[in-house]
């Protein structure tokens, strides 16, 4: 079992090797060619080999989408007019979406320690500029949309306290709570990045503003709030919105029948199966 294992694991990294995950720009597809989210987990595979296997070619090539990953960065001020970077989700124009930003962002720092120390320099500078972004926001547009600036994405007070908003999405400034960024970039990339700086700032969660930061906390937006929705990999969410969070077992029951009477009646999709 353990050789069909390492058989099936050679052939996966072999595969992964030629779609030429290290320009970024995936061989022979149509519409995600340069995913970070894609082309970051590809390049942790090919690490993950290195470390099982010894396989020198896939390290290269993992150290090869980092290298091509932070030169990719986009770079910006944040609020306080600070150098700040940030990666869209594919090419410069993509959305600049915490979730998948934080999966590959995550993906460059568990590569890291592979790296000699003339790269890690380089790939520390760009995780420290993408921790800004985050944390201090941006002065303006970063793409020079015309959409809105925030001082910053992290929520620090109310109940969802700690949680990230997710960037920008869809054409608009996304601040509200959002699951996946919370967890991809706050929880995971940060966790990464103060294993290598050790910097207090990113270490507590949610970190606080930067020293000198003369603006106010942000308004936590009102919950519960609607993560924005991603792009056509599932379905629509086929759980009802009429029912309340319940406070406590009797109260569950008795909103729970009223839900599924409101459901009966109720066209809406959502409350369908």
């Amino acid at each position: 079992m353990k050789q069909k294992l390492r058989a099936y694991f050679d052939d996966l990294c072999a595969w992964i090797v030629a779609l030429d995950v290290g320009s970024n720009q995936l061989n022979g597809t149509e519409d995600t060619a340069g995913s970070i989210f894609i082309n970051g987990n590809f390049a942790r595979v090919l690490m993950a080999s290195y470390r099982i296997t010894g396989n020198e070619a896939h390290r290269e090539e993992a150290l090869r989408w980092g290298d091509t990953f932070c030169a990719n960065q986009q770079r910006t001020q944040t609020s306080r007019g600070d150098d700040a970077g940030y990666w869209p989700d594919i090419g410069p124009r993509g959305n600049i979406y915490f979730g998948d930003a934080g999966t590959a962002a995550h993906a460059l720092a568990s590569i890291y320690p592979a790296a000699a120390p003339g790269r890690q320099e380089t790939w520390r500078a760009a995780m420290e500029r993408m921790a800004r972004f985050v944390i201090d926001g941006c002065a303006e547009d970063p793409q020079g949309q015309g959409r809105d600036a925030t001082h910053s994405w992290v929520i620090r007070e109310g109940r969802d306290a700690g949680a990230l908003g997710c960037g920008y999405y869809r054409g608009k400034l996304s601040v509200e709570p959002y699951t996946i960024a919370t967890a991809t970039t706050g929880g995971a990339f940060f966790s990464e990045l103060y294993a290598i700086t050790k910097n207090p700032s990113t270490g507590n969660w949610p970190p606080a503003p930067s020293p000198g930061c003369s603006r106010p906390a942000r308004t936590t937006v009102k919950s519960p709030t609607r993560s924005p929705a991603r792009p056509s990999i599932r379905g629509p969410s086929t759980r009802c919105r009429t029912a309340p969070r319940p406070s406590s077992r009797r109260t569950c029951c008795s909103r729970m029948r009223r839900c599924v009477r409101t459901c009966a009646a109720s066209s809406n999709p959502a409350c369908s199966g």
